[in-house]
């Protein structure tokens, strides 16, 4: 007999599988948002030989057809600083994960020296810590960059509940410290 889902508990290392989510999100978003980026960059180079009456009539077909964020002829992010702020995020979620590995990596009992406690817990920390510069990060970009909120919001969404996942787990660790 299966469990509804409501209420199931949460499996153990959560907090690793949902840091797995966002990176596989936020790569997929980053790839097409850059991307669109990218094209526009292109498009802009082949821009300059067309003459002022002909990209008039191109923009106005492509503000009919085409999505408000999407202007042939008007660059707003230099593509050295688009690759620049997609690798600054993928490494920040690389961080995360890696210091969640690192920290579930440490054994947690009754009978774990304090060192390890305090190394664990600077683990957690650091994860901690690059999940929310992470979620900073993207709350800025959206607010300097035309996004698709529907891509956005799910990601913020998966960092909130990473956020509150990575807290529960070090909370949980302080029966092992003396602080229950």
């Amino acid at each position: 007999m299966s469990v509804l889902a409501d209420l199931r508990n949460l499996s153990s290392k959560e907090y690793y599988k949902n840091a797995l989510r966002i990176r596989k999100e936020l790569e997929l978003y980053l790839t097409r948002d850059f991307a669109k980026r990218a094209l526009k960059h292109n498009i802009s180079t082949v821009a300059k030989q067309i003459n002022d009456a002909d990209k008039v009539i191109l923009n106005e077909i492509s503000s009919k057809y085409m999505p408000d964020d999407f202007r042939i002829f008007k660059i707003d992010t230099p593509k050295d600083y688009a690759d620049a702020e997609r690798k600054y995020l993928i490494n920040l979620c690389r961080e995360m994960t890696s210091n969640i590995v690192s920290a579930d990596s440490i054994y947690v009992g009754p009978n774990m020296h304090k060192s390890d406690l305090i190394m664990r817990r600077n683990y957690q920390n650091k994860a901690l810590a690059a999940c929310y510069k992470l979620l900073e990060e993207l709350y800025e970009m959206q607010e300097m960059y035309p996004t698709e909120l529907n891509d956005m919001n799910k990601l913020l969404g998966l960092l909130d509940n990473e956020y509150d996942l990575i807290t529960g787990w070090r909370r949980s660790d302080n029966k092992f410290s003396g602080k229950a």
